[in-house]
């Protein structure tokens, strides 16, 4: 399918008035003069094939395709050449996770790589996924790896956070309901990726605190987001931003642990409970 919309694209730009179905009609021809042109043989695939359709219903078709060829052979060799040098791009990378792990320090600008591209990083993310055996796999590691259900404890910037990731959910960008987490719908696998990860966080308000800079004191999450009667004015004025932080600081956690996979996240939601409701989201894991 991506040959014959390769091919309409070029056919309606170089050869108005062709019908497109004349490539899938008569399929087989193309094939056997595509396989000449990788070889560097067209013009004896050609004589070939001229002598054997000679007063045919396919001399037609076999005059058009192999003058489609001529015309266009740089492109498809262009192609052809592209293909090699992704295979070589993964064979390389296969090898050097194989030896040296995928949380290595990474050597794709050696293969011609950048990974703040976006088209290379799709092409980067589409190696990993075939390397762990399909995107169900990496998720599933990543439940593994992100301790689902289970407590953690991180600290950064100021905060001090008591949580349990309760929920996590792959998808690709503009795939629907194409995902995998709490939904029944599995992520398909194709060629090529451009997915993320959202992720969901209990966290034990009573346990879990922030020291804020403009007044030097530690306040406990619980405090500020369930019962802040007591809470200065000036605090909160900054719940918001307070707000923001912590998701700030809840993804770099879950992309300190899921950066090998080379997936970014699209969203972290939290939740902050007391603590019998934090006993209870554990017991559920």
């Amino acid at each position: 399918m991506k040959l014959l919309k390769l091919l309409e694209n070029i056919v309606h730009e170089r050869y108005s008035g062709v019908d497109i179905k004349m490539f899938a009609l008569f399929a087989d021809i193309f094939s056997d003069l595509i396989k000449g042109l990788k070889m560097g043989m067209l013009d004896e695939v050609y004589q070939d094939l001229s002598q054997k359709y000679e007063g045919t219903k396919k001399q037609l078709p076999l005059e058009y395709f192999y003058d489609f060829l001529i015309k266009n052979k740089d492109y498809f060799s262009k192609e052809e050449e592209s293909l090699q040098e992704n295979e070589k791009q993964k064979d390389l990378l296969f090898k050097y996770w194989d030896d040296k792990g995928v949380e290595s320090t990474p050597i794709y600008h050696y293969l011609g790589l950048d990974s703040s591209n976006r088209e290379d990083k799709a092409k980067i993310l589409t190696y990993k996924i075939e390397y762990f055996g399909g995107i169900y796999n990496v998720y599933e590691k990543i439940k593994k790896e992100l301790k689902v259900g289970e407590p953690f404890s991180y600290t950064q910037a100021g905060y001090e956070i008591e949580g349990i990731i309760s929920e996590v959910t792959i998808a690709r960008v503009g795939a629907g309901l194409e995902s995998i987490g709490q939904t029944n719908h599995i992520l398909s696998d194709t060629s090529e990726y451009d997915a993320y990860y959202d992720v969901m966080v209990t966290i034990n308000g009573e346990n879990s605190s922030v020291t804020l800079i403009n007044d030097g004191e530690t306040y406990m999450l619980g405090d500020l987001w369930n019962n802040n009667d007591n809470v200065p004015e000036s605090v909160k004025g900054v719940l918001d931003e307070i707000g923001y932080e912590i998701g700030d600081v809840l993804r770099d956690y879950v992309d300190s642990i899921t950066q090998p996979y080379g997936l970014d996240s699209d969203s972290i939601d939290f939740n902050i409970v007391n603590q019998n409701s934090f006993n209870i989201e554990q017991k559920k894991g």
